[in-house]
């Protein structure tokens, strides 16, 4: 399994078009977007991503340099090939940013070759119930 040799966080701005409420007056809205990407980069160059929360800050991602030189797999407990949580040595330090969990699994599914929801257990459901919302606001809303 390859090693961590660097990592990097990206401040992603920008707008994109969101409906809102599609059957009203209102139409089409930019919303303001903000997001903080961290990729994880071994040496074998693959990368894992993760979306952090905005409240994550420059002292934050210093804190992070723990992950150099570190093997994905050693941060979690393994039973039998699946991920059943974080090594207790590593529990401290992804408590400082949780997310950061995310890009090393997805470093571990790339290095296993699998995807990441059969490190967490496998399927769980081959059916999902739907649930429909095209109720229209205006008919909800009473005359004056």
């Amino acid at each position: 399994m390859p090693r961590i040799e660097g990592l990097a966080l990206y401040q992603i701005v920008g707008e994109h078009a969101d409906i809102v409420a599609p059957n009203a007056r209102f139409g089409i809205l930019p919303i303001h977007v903000r997001e903080l990407v961290l990729v994880l980069m071994a040496d074998d160059g693959t990368q894992g991503i993760s979306v952090l929360p905005p409240s994550v800050d420059a002292a934050t991602e210093a804190s992070l340099g723990w992950l150099i030189n570190t093997d994905p797999r050693e941060v979690f407990v393994w039973e039998g090939g699946r991920v059943t949580g974080w090594d207790g040595e590593f529990a401290e330090r992804l408590a400082v940013c949780p997310p950061v969990d995310v890009a090393l699994l997805d470093l571990c599914a790339k290095g296993a070759g699998c995807p990441l929801w059969a490190l967490l257990g496998g399927r769980c459901r081959h059916e999902v119930p739907v649930y429909d919302s095209s109720v229209h606001f205006e008919d909800l809303v009473e005359p004056g």
